[in-house]
């Protein structure tokens, strides 16, 4: 399938408005247009999908020729669809995830499948990078004239002005974006002899990541970081190897992010049990005199300290979305219900903790997309779910071999998002990350070759 010239002038303009304008309205203030800007997030996916359908009608049978990802996409949506008739309840919420994730399934199938000409690939690679370097600036303007700044957790941390979230809904959600474009960037920073924009890129995208004062996106931050450090070392680059190391001890020394860091490694240490003695505590190391709170204790519902402490009230929801996978095994609560049982506190469980219910936190996602995919397409849709997406990159591997490196490059993100998955929701269901994701992370891995 090719990418025709239609079909590429859309997905840059889909790229800007997804990157740039669907964030807009929280950066402003502009509350008006919210329902706008999330039709949009799944219209224009849909549209790229649906072009490239259609400039290929005729070359549909390529499609064909990769018959397992075909045969477990055709297998998903129809059990989603099944989710959607037999879930506790046909309405609104689940149409919407039906429709969201039918898309997201769609446009991963074509772009995954499509040949993308060596001019075309360019020019959107140009406007990918492009559209990321205006977000990390307007996002560090943020922060400095402290505009429209979200404190949400970290409050607590001395010297934190606040969280930005530049062009995106939330900062845990522009935290995840910088992760997917930092093995693109570090990859061109590798091939490119004229890299003085990727190293801007780079700069901007460590101090955005810091900014955003996300536990979870700094810690992954970090361990890129560390792997490409290694391969700087490796190809004798030490200008970049310089270059990562000042960037890593800024972003450890920026005021109140060590905190953050400090968070996200103590949240990792408690999720895989690991014992007090092979800790590290950055916060020792670098002398700092914020009484940290002991094990158990919480602060404006915020804990620290071992797996019942620190992780008390995310594994509270958890323990809720589980309950309701023992309940319906089947086909789960149906796709897009996960929102309407916690909206509505509907859930035995969940009623059992008054300290859980608050008009601050009246209701929250289990902080885990396979507990939650689970939770509303039982054991199956989620079985359906990861083999689908397995059989792409499996299927990208074996086409881009000893034509693509940046493909072997990125494995590690991918193995992260994996993992990362494990400790949020927003691996499917950030809609305006999954699509970026789907579009960079698709069309810059393309081998530029036809698939025969």
């Amino acid at each position: 399938m090719k990418i025709t010239k239609k079909s590429e002038n859309l997905i840059i303009i889909s790229l800007y408005l997804i990157t740039l304008f669907l964030g807009v309205p929280t950066f402003f203030n502009i509350e008006f247009i919210d329902k706008i800007r999330y039709s949009l997030i799944v219209i224009l996916p849909g549209l790229i999908s649906l072009f490239i359908i259609y400039d290929n009608i005729k070359n549909l049978k390529i499609l064909l020729k990769n018959k397992i990802p075909l045969t477990l996409y055709i297998l998903l949506v129809i059990w989603l669809f099944l989710t959607f008739l037999f879930g506790i309840k046909t309405g609104i919420d689940s149409l919407k995830g039906l429709i969201h994730f039918g898309v997201l399934l769609t446009l991963l199938l074509i772009l995954f499948n499509s040949n993308i000409e060596e001019n075309t690939l360019k020019r959107i690679k140009k406007h990918i990078f492009i559209t990321f370097g205006i977000c990390m600036t307007l996002g560090i303007l943020q922060y400095i004239m402290k505009y429209n700044l979200n404190i949400a957790n970290n409050d607590k941390y001395p010297g934190i002005l606040g969280r930005i979230n530049s062009t995106f809904y939330i900062a845990t959600t522009l935290d995840k974006y910088i992760v997917i474009m930092f093995p693109i960037i570090t990859y061109e920073l590798l091939k490119q002899k004229d890299n003085r924009y990727y190293k801007l890129l780079l700069i901007l995208s460590t101090l955005g990541i810091t900014f955003t004062f996300s536990r979870s996106g700094q810690l992954i931050y970090l361990t890129l970081s560390f792997i490409f450090f290694i391969v700087t070392i490796f190809k004798k680059q030490f200008k970049n190897t310089l270059l990562i190391t000042l960037l890593i001890i800024s972003m450890i020394l920026i005021p109140g992010a060590k905190y953050s860091v400090q968070s996200a490694l103590n949240y990792a240490y408690d999720t895989v049990h690991l014992p007090k003695p092979l800790r590290v505590n950055f916060l020792k190391i670098l002398g700092s005199d914020f009484e940290e709170i002991e094990p158990g204790e919480c602060v404006d519902n915020d804990c620290v300290g071992d797996i019942e402490g620190s992780n008390f009230f995310r594994n509270y929801y958890m323990k809720v979305g589980k309950a309701f996978i023992k309940e319906y095994p089947i086909f789960g609560v149906g796709i897009g219900n996960a929102t309407y049982l916690y909206e509505n506190q509907n859930a035995k469980e969940y009623l059992k903790n008054d300290k859980i219910i608050s008009d601050e936190y009246p209701y929250m996602y289990p902080h885990n997309c396979y507990i939650q995919l689970t939770e509303e397409t039982g054991y199956i849709g989620i079985t359906l779910i990861i083999t689908f997406t397995l059989s792409l990159a499996i299927q990208k591997l074996i086409k881009t071999r000893n034509k693509n490196k940046l493909y072997y490059y990125v494995i590690p993100l991918v193995l992260l998002s994996l993992f990362v998955g494990c400790i949020t929701e927003g691996l499917y269901y950030t809609k305006q990350v999954i699509y970026l994701f789907a579009i960079s992370y698709a069309i810059y891995c393309n081998p530029n070759k036809e698939y025969e």
